[in-house]
């Protein structure tokens, strides 16, 4: 599944970083060629002075590129929800003594990536706070009880762990925890998560009969890791299989829509790192029907298919994009004889 949005016109002034007036585009090929055209040599003038700072040395693309979207989210104000930033805000003492290491690999296209600490992916603990409670609270305190609640006597499991930063935090707050992971060496890095090196698409080799209240994973299914659809539903699957009845899956990737501006720098930076032609995709992206060309501006995509999901027999309880992160939410329903079926 892809967290696509289109619209039927050219990117706006405005998201172009562009001073909006009152013109008009026309509908008309010839009106969207020279809007584009103007667009595109505007943008190119102005990234111009970081492109040469970059060339020069001044700076590296990735620094450049982090200094772009802060300044962008910045100039943005804060998007996130009310309920979220409450959170946040509140939840200082469930991190107090996270584990955290610089655990930076490189992953794609020679680019050097930082594993999140737990504090980083508050949205996840969130969303745990939101599915297994609810409960109101008013105070740091309260909100450290009532996740302590939620964790105590549950088992976690987190597919593609890296080095369990966030089940280091869920023990602390009183629950079992295990991780699957692929890269070796993080198998001990956080002796207490419990992380297993394998695939987790074959859970039983690793975790044999065993069964979890919760399976979660945190930019996992996403083009970055396990595109393929086949691969993720047999994961699914697998995750499916090795969850309580009435359990939850709670999944997550980073999601968010890049102003034009910092997508061409980004592409500029990475294209330019792997030694191949800017200007040849250039000439591909302007030339892109326009709702294609939106979606390249979204940062991530879902390889999970809610339908597929829903075969499975797993219902699902959310799918939203909020506070930058696309969120799915799925239940194992009750077995017959275990209580009621949910509605």
């Amino acid at each position: 599944m892809t967290n696509k949005r289109t619209r039927q016109r050219p990117p706006s002034a405005k998201s172009a970083g562009m001073a909006e007036g009152p013109a008009r585009v026309s509908d008309k090929p010839e009106g969207r060629d020279v809007y584009l055209q103007l667009q595109r040599r505007l943008l190119e003038s102005s990234l111009e002075p970081l492109k040469e700072m970059v060339r020069a040395g001044e700076t590296d693309g990735d620094t450049a590129t982090a200094l772009l979207v802060n300044d962008w989210k910045t100039r943005r104000g804060d998007s996130r929800t009310a309920s979220f930033r409450k959170f946040v805000e509140n939840s200082g003492p469930i991190f107090e003594n996270e584990p955290y290491f610089d655990a930076g690999y490189d992953l794609l296209m020679d680019r050097s990536y930082m594993i999140a600490k737990a504090s980083s992916n508050a949205q996840l603990f969130f969303k745990i706070y939101q599915h297994l409670s609810g409960e109101p609270y008013d105070s740091p305190k309260q909100l450290l009880k009532i996740m302590r609640e939620i964790a105590k006597g549950k088992r976690f499991l987190e597919l593609g762990c890296g080095p369990g930063f966030c089940l280091g935090v869920l023990r602390e707050l009183g629950a079992e925890v295990a991780g699957v992971e692929m890269r070796l060496e993080f198998a001990n890095a956080v002796p207490e998560a419990g992380v297993r090196c394998g695939d987790a698409e074959f859970l039983g080799d690793l975790f044999g009969d065993s069964r979890f209240d919760v399976i979660y994973s945190h930019d996992f299914f996403c083009e970055s890791v396990v595109l393929e659809r086949l691969k993720s539903l047999s994961v699914a699957a697998a995750a499916f299989r090795h969850m309580e009845d009435g359990g939850l899956g709670i999944h997550q990737i980073n999601c968010w829509k890049m102003p034009l501006p910092v997508f061409l720098f980004d592409m500029w930076v990475t294209l330019s790192q792997r030694g191949d032609d800017f200007e040849q995709f250039q000439n591909t992206f302007w030339n892109l029907p326009p709702e294609e060309m939106e979606d390249s501006f979204y940062t991530n995509r879902f390889s999970l298919d809610p339908q597929d999901l829903l075969r499975l027999g797993v219902e699902i309880k959310e799918l939203s994009l909020e506070n930058d992160v696309f969120t799915l939410v799925a239940r194992k329903p009750l077995s017959k004889g275990r209580g009621e079926q949910p509605d």
